[in-house]
């Protein structure tokens, strides 16, 4: 792969007689300003419109902290969460004059103004005009007088109601309150208007939830799923498990997740990433991913392209790389870095970004001090690359730590490329 360069946040190029904002996904993004990633926010891109939004203790520097297309707008208020696109508007959350109450309000293209939505809420309890980034559907939850899911039209504000699922639980009884679900809907990550995959905190209390419940709906059916059965064996050893599904794949038919093993004191903990189909059933161990926080999504033609995701350097200089979820690539990682033997089949359709990935892999996880700034940040997101210890003793010598199973990799990954 050649060698990389920086790239100052986005690049614009001519497609068709439009502006189209493009990243390669061999991007490395970076700032100059030494602390800049402390009051960054998020980085979105909606086909041709790049917004970056900043922490307020930037606008107290500078003036500003929302621009569109690298052009600061009116920067009154103090964004807290990432923007939504719909039409020719951008819905963003901003905080108010009430502590922890934050409100929606939308950026107009047409007049270039900023209006306000017309809702505001807690923020530990919001349960409208959520939005399910994965798939840019927006949706609303309530667990008052049952525990049901609608899908809300940004326009018009309206709500239809996707899944009722108040029949599969209970309330209990408080004699100061009444009766009460001590659940709620934590999460939903729709595929479709017809199909979603649905999360439910259960044993509820003001620290958050004791136990989750997991659901597919397709086509207004329920069905519960049991996503930890595979680990049974740990579970003996654990107060419980909990499956966060994170990443969806472009063709929206795997899922990657974390798996919390809780146990009794929170040092023991373990932590484990698995790919699931959309069928929520297991499929594999991936390769844990422990420096994760995403910042924000690349969204083309309604579909989600890839994620922003915060990384560091060797030199532990922070930076941004696009992510995008291949749960093929993700398979293959597993294999070779667990010395397997890759077969044509692993590999096949594979690119110069996925070959070229798993071909540095094959010297990262011997610990490799790479001088491609884009390797550095991406194989600083997973655990076994990323720890102090292992940045103190990069080498620039593993050809006496590769294994046999490594060269066979190679020479079938280098004949692909």
């Amino acid at each position: 792969m050649k060698k990389l360069v920086f790239i100052l946040f986005y690049a614009l190029f001519a497609i068709e007689g439009r502006a189209q904002i493009l990243f390669p996904l061999d991007t490395v993004v970076y700032v100059k300003e030494k602390n800049l990633l402390r009051e960054y926010c998020s980085i979105n891109i909606f086909d041709n419109l790049l917004i970056e939004t900043f922490e307020p203790i930037y606008r107290a520097k500078h003036g500003k902290n929302i621009f569109i297309n690298k052009i600061s707008v009116d920067s009154s208020n103090l964004f807290v969460d990432e923007p939504f696109s719909y039409g020719d508007n951008l819905l963003f959350e901003t905080s108010t004059d009430i502590i922890n109450k934050q409100k929606l309000i939308y950026y107009s293209l047409k007049d270039s103004k900023f209006h306000d939505y017309g809702y505001e809420f807690y923020s530990y309890d919001r349960d409208s005009f959520i939005i399910d980034r994965t798939s840019n559907f927006v949706y609303c939850k309530t667990n008052k007088k049952g525990i049901v899911l609608s899908i809300t039209d940004i326009n018009s504000k309206k709500n239809e109601v996707f899944a009722d699922f108040t029949n599969l639980f209970e309330q209990t009884y408080y004699p100061e309150i009444g009766y009460i679900y001590e659940c709620e809907i934590d999460k939903a990550i729709f595929f479709s208007n017809r199909k979603a995959i649905v999360t439910i905190g259960t044993e509820q209390t003001a620290e958050g939830f004791g136990g989750y419940r997991y659901f597919i709906v397709n086509k207004g059916k329920i069905i519960e799923k049991d996503v930890t059965s595979v680990f049974s064996n740990y579970k003996d050893e654990f107060v419980r498990l909990e499956v966060n599904f994170s990443f969806v794949d472009k063709n929206q038919k795997y899922l990657r997740a974390s798996i919390s093993f809780i146990a009794e004191v929170s040092f023991d903990n373990i932590y484990k990433d698995g790919l699931y189909n959309s069928n929520l059933e297991f499929v594999s161990e991936l390769l844990l991913q422990e420096q994760r926080r995403t910042i924000g999504t690349c969204v083309k033609n309604g579909k989600l392209e890839y994620y922003f995701m915060l990384s560091f350097l060797n030199n532990e200089t922070n930076v941004i790389i696009p992510y995008k979820f291949i749960p093929e690539l993700d398979l293959a990682m597993y294999k070779v870095y667990h010395n397997g033997i890759l077969t044509k089949e692993d590999i096949k359709g594979f690119g110069r970004y996925e070959l070229g990935i798993l071909r540095n892999l094959i010297f990262a996880k011997h610990n490799y001090d790479f001088n491609s700034v884009f390797y550095q940040a991406y194989f600083n997101l997973y655990a076994f690359y990323n720890s102090p210890e292992m940045r103190k003793s990069r080498t620039k010598d593993v050809s006496n730590k590769l294994t046999k199973e490594d060269k066979v990799n190679l020479k079938l990954i280098k004949s692909m490329e």
